[in-house]
């Protein structure tokens, strides 16, 4: 069964996820799409070369991305996301973490602040609208990511290199959640998910 498009919609707006936070009161947590154990190494292969790369995590929910980075090496990390009772969980959950409230789309970092940028599936998110939420997301990723900086988005989505624009170089990794067989006399195909790794163009 399909996600009507009124709540797929929904997914752009800040009280959706607002109200979604305020009524998860508890310690639990959700994942979009892939665990860390599957999106790991390929942040390592990554970032192996930075020094104390500064990381940005986008759209950051109740995930144990955040934790999971720190616990990985990654300490220089800040995670943001737009609904205030997300933020106050994590603060109180996590409180040695850095957590922001901010909006994707009018980010209140300076130029160059960043030299990774990781997102998953908060560019679904805003593409579910009509307006330019997601160019505007993807514009202000331009402005805080570092030349030489790294912008990863994992996505449901296998079209998603045709919406990026010319100010990027993309590469497309396939993740493979479900190996798909045949069970019962029913065919159950392979489901994959996709990272997109981009980098800045030179101008």
């Amino acid at each position: 069964m399909g996600i009507d498009k009124e709540r797929r919609e929904d997914f752009s707006t800040q009280k959706y996820w607002q109200d979604r936070y305020t009524t998860t009161t508890d310690s639990s947590t959700f994942d979009w799409l892939i665990t860390y154990t599957q999106l790991g190494p390929l942040i390592h292969a990554l970032l192996s070369t930075y020094n104390a790369p500064r990381i940005l995590n986008v759209g950051c929910g109740n995930s144990t991305l955040s934790r999971d980075l720190h616990d990985d090496g990654f300490s220089n990390l800040v995670s943001i996301d737009y609904a205030p009772s997300c933020i106050e969980q994590m603060r109180q959950r996590d409180p040695e973490l850095e957590w922001e409230v901010q909006d994707a789309t009018r980010m209140t970092y300076p130029d160059a602040s960043f030299d990774a940028v990781v997102d998953k599936s908060t560019l679904d998110c805003l593409s579910t609208t009509h307006d330019d939420s997601a160019r505007r997301y993807q514009d202000e990723t331009l402005r805080v990511l570092k030349d030489t900086g790294v912008w990863i988005v994992v996505s449901y989505s296998g079209y998603r290199e045709e919406g990026f624009g010319a100010d990027w170089t993309v590469e497309r990794h396939e993740v493979e959640v479900d190996s798909g067989g045949n069970e019962g006399g029913v065919h159950r195909p392979t489901v994959c998910m996709y990272v997109y790794i981009l980098q800045k163009r030179e101008r």
